[in-house]
């Protein structure tokens, strides 16, 4: 017998970790291509404003236009600023001007030519801008995200990593890279946001690393290329803050045992120390970092005004940075200012001046920035006290810094000053990558309840975008991209239940507050998308619907900011809730791929339709309970209920027998996807009345043997399988290929369904006893 060769082994390993690394990156390329191909915004100036071309789009083309263009810096603040004039800070005007330059090289002059290209508009110019996002959002934020996954589950390196860690940070790193709310506004409405945070994740998994003067480096670069990254500056102001602080005993009191006030001297005597050079080394990286990224600006002279100063200029930049005449809010945000606002509240305009308003933003933003704060000074604190030099060490802090700066954020955007929609991605972004991971004893761990509340959020967040991007028409970019990450989600829980081995001694059970939230802000996403569908809004309440997405989305981010900050202070409140961990345990049942989807899809379906959860409660224990019965038995005559109504009337629309406007106006259910919605609504009232007629054809005529099991709903793993193949089949082709469809098919195959099923039932009844 001869023993395999190591190195070959680690070579297999190697091939396969970069093999996947490169798919895992393709992946992450082309979901961002996909959304690119969608309409930008202000596509063909669909939503124009007056003497303003376009949106977004025009206005980040505009200015590389003029900072491409004009003789000087310092009239980059001042040019023209009724059309789109620049309002951001300067490192993101460097970067207009650098892809200015680029586009006039390579593209052409006619594309970035001083005012006579104002809403330049080409296939060819729109490629180019959405490749400059592309590039700048995997150069700063997919390397960030990346390097975070691996440092809080790699620890020892990737040549090291088992094939469990692997699969893991993988798994973070993707869950961050296809967060929909994140992709559809940076590569479909268009905007530089994953250049801010790849910066400012940068900046986070520096500080982890004690590498503070570095971090406030990186931190001050994405304060001056988006000046919402000061979302975060309480965050790592408070942990820096926390890192200049520690404690020692005197060594007089340690060694002072002759006395009878030992005990009293140690405890007193205790001294705290404030490290000066820590807090002038910060101070200094930040202060020069700001001159350097600064200077060029506010220093430059204006040939066309030679008399303005330094500190004119310098007010002028801020002017345009931060606009405090603009008002509380940013049209119809989802934070609590505008919520407020709304009859017949109207608690600003009560009880607030005008000159007022910032400053009662500002303390409310202050008070919801406490909590998260205050952690992250005890925690720069502690990890200043117990220095280490191990990565395991680091990822408590990392996960913890990122979790208190989407705090900050989300409590910047509930209660701050002139709030945009898009700002929500800043508290999105760290807790894509800071949830998941919890250090228990030597193992890294994900949390399914975490990670539950992740993908809830990032659902959440894509949906209070909803009413900017129909302005957009990036409804079915919305629509698919949510698609997408559901369906990502359910792959993770299988990679992971593969790679761990793990059975349901793991699987937690939500409480009845957490089904309740989790179900309920479900049910009302989905209720408000339908009824936006189908239900014009009355003509003196034109902006209903965007009110309700503001109010509504309100209410889940303070559900949210809830969550987080009692993660914040409860860090191990998830350690025993555990889906998966990093153990060698596996069952011997589950040894191979198609072993494992089974043991999951047993778990986490076949469980729930056995109703194992209900042991507690008598008429659902057992399959003769008559709860049972009549809870299936009520499920499948609504859903039926429901899908043979909608059969009916959109028969009835198709023969114009009735005159109904179904798509409300609305271009994504076109000609093709009402047609598959018609064989839909067949096939779901089929399968209904299937189910229902196999249990009340063997309760009428064999009833010794009528149990719930008659339904065949549960019937078996196989068939569950091959349920949910054919509605994700279907699903993905409604979504994406509406037009590979053949009208006759329904035609052919209901006769078929229903011959059949009245032979089955026939040959049911004639059995009688003789069948089970």
């Amino acid at each position: 017998m001869t023993m395999p060769d190591s190195s070959s082994s680690t070579s297999a390993v190697t091939e396969w970790s970069t093999g996947w690394t490169l798919l895992m990156w393709c992946v992450v390329i082309l979901f961002r291509i996909l959304v690119g191909s969608q309409p930008y915004s202000g596509q063909d100036n669909h939503h124009g404003a007056p003497g303003a071309y376009g949106g977004d789009y025009e206005a980040q083309r505009h200015w590389m236009e003029i900072t491409y263009n004009l003789p000087s810096m310092a009239q980059w603040y001042s040019y023209d600023l009724e059309y789109w004039g620049l309002d951001y800070p300067p490192l993101s005007a460097y970067q207009s001007w650098l892809c200015g330059a680029l586009s006039h090289h390579h593209i052409g002059p006619e594309t970035v030519a001083l005012d006579t290209s104002r809403g330049f508009e080409s296939l060819t110019h729109k490629a180019f801008l959405r490749c400059t996002v592309l590039v700048l959002d995997l150069i700063l934020y997919g390397t960030a995200c990346y390097r975070i996954s691996q440092s809080l589950f790699c620890m020892d390196g990737p040549s090291s990593s088992s094939l469990q860690q692997r699969v893991q940070a993988a798994s973070v790193f993707l869950t961050a890279m296809l967060q929909p709310a994140l992709v559809l506004v940076d590569h479909g409405h268009f905007q530089y946001n994953t250049t801010a945070l790849g910066l400012a994740l940068w900046a986070f998994y520096h500080c982890s690393q004690k590498r503070g003067v570095l971090a406030s480096i990186l931190f001050v670069g994405a304060l001056s290329f988006k000046q919402m990254s000061l979302y975060y500056s309480p965050a790592i102001f408070a942990y820096l803050l926390g890192t200049c602080f520690s404690s020692t005993p005197d060594d007089k009191a340690e060694t002072d045992n002759n006395t009878s006030t030992d005990d009293s001297n140690r405890s007193t005597k205790s001294t705290i120390n404030f490290s000066w050079t820590r807090f002038w080394s910060y101070g200094a990286a930040v202060i020069v970092s700001l001159v350097a990224l600064w200077s060029p600006v506010v220093l430059a002279q204006d040939p066309e005004n030679p008399t303005t100063t330094a500190l004119s200029r310098l007010k002028q930049i801020l002017v345009r940075i931060f606009p405090m005449q603009r008002g509380l809010f940013e049209d119809k945000v989802s934070n609590l200012w505008f919520v407020s606002s709304l009859k017949p509240l109207r608690l600003p305009q009560r009880f607030l001046p005008t000159g007022w308003q910032p400053v009662a933003a500002l303390a409310v933003t202050l008070v919801l920035c406490l909590p998260p704060c205050a952690t992250l000074f005890q925690l720069g604190r502690r990890q200043q006290q117990q220095p280490s030099t191990s990565n395991k060490e680091n990822i408590d802090t990392l996960s913890t810094l990122l979790l208190g700066a989407s705090s900050t954020a989300l409590s910047f955007f509930l209660g701050s000053f002139h709030v945009h929609e898009k700002s929500i991605l800043l508290a999105l972004a760290p807790t894509s990558l800071a949830l998941v991971a919890r250090r228990h004893g030597h193992n890294t761990i994900i949390s399914n309840r975490d990670f539950l509340f992740l993908d809830w959020f990032a659902v959440v967040t894509a949906f209070s975008l909803w009413p900017l991007l129909v302005l957009d028409r990036l409804q079915a970019a919305y629509i698919c991209t949510l698609v997408i990450y559901l369906c990502w989600r359910q792959l993770r829980k299988i990679a992971l239940l593969a790679v761990t081995g793990t059975g349901d001694q793991y699987t937690i059970k939500l409480s009845w507050r957490e089904n309740m939230v989790f179900l309920g802000s479900a049910g009302m996403m989905i209720s408000l998308h339908a009824a936006h569908t189908f239900v014009e809004p009355p003509n003196q309440l034109p902006d209903l619907f965007p009110v309700l997405w503001s109010v509504a989305g309100c209410g889940l981010f303070l559900l949210a900011w809830i969550s987080m900050v009692w993660k914040l202070y409860n860090p191990q409140s998830t350690v025993n809730d555990l889906s998966y961990t990093y153990t060698e345990r596996r069952a011997t049942s589950n040894t191979t791929a198609m072993g494992r989807v089974r043991a999951f899809l047993q778990s986490h379906i076949q469980s729930k339709l056995d109703f194992n959860d209900w042991w507690e409660y008598p008429q659902f224990s057992t399959k003769e309970g008559l709860g049972r019965a009549a809870w299936i038995a009520s499920l499948l005559t609504l859903t039926g209920s429901i899908h043979l109504g909608l059969f009916v009337l959109i028969t009835l629309e198709r023969c114009n027998a009735i005159d109904i406007n179904l798509s409300g106006g609305r271009s994504f259910l076109d000609e093709n996807r009402w047609i598959l919605l018609w064989q839909w609504c067949a096939y779901a009232t089929s399968v209904c009345c299937f189910h229902l007629l196999e249990f009340f054809v063997t309760a009428l005529f064999n009833p010794t043997q009528a149990t719930t099991d008659s339904f065949l709903v549960n019937h078996s793993i196989t068939y569950t399988l091959a349920a949910l193949t054919s509605w994700t089949e279907f699903w993905l082709r409604f979504l994406f290929l509406p037009g590979w469809n053949f009208w006759w098919s329904p035609w052919l195959g209901l006769p078929i369904l229903c011959v059949s099923q009245i032979i089955r039932s026939w040959g049911m009844v004639t059995a009688g006893g003789s069948i089970n």
